[in-house]
């Protein structure tokens, strides 16, 4: 078995990152969600990382089409209080966006 690498957790996280957002585009939030938790709880780690910000993403997004608005908040919040950089941003542009 190899050791792990930047590049290998690339190819990994980001094909987690496609399988959410083909989950969202053919109308399967909850496949998304359950995902995103799966990967998340398997891999702590990511938290502060670039794929976890963006899973974060897919699950916001995710539950919005589940219209649980309030969970879809409550990460957005969650990721302006711990990212400081384009992330950050781009939570505060969807909040923008929720009702």
């Amino acid at each position: 078995r190899l050791a792990e690498n930047e590049y290998h957790k690339r190819i990994i996280y980001t094909s987690y990152i496609d399988l959410c957002q083909l989950y969202r585009a053919t109308a399967r939030p909850t496949e998304c969600r359950e995902t995103v938790d799966r990967v998340l709880g398997e891999n702590p780690g990511i938290d502060t990382e670039w794929s976890g910000y963006l899973l974060r993403f897919e699950k916001a997004k995710a539950l919005v089409a589940l219209q649980d608005i309030d969970g879809a908040k409550a990460i957005l919040e969650e990721i302006l209080r711990t990212d400081n950089g384009r992330f950050k941003e781009q939570a505060r542009v969807l909040l923008r966006r929720r009702p």
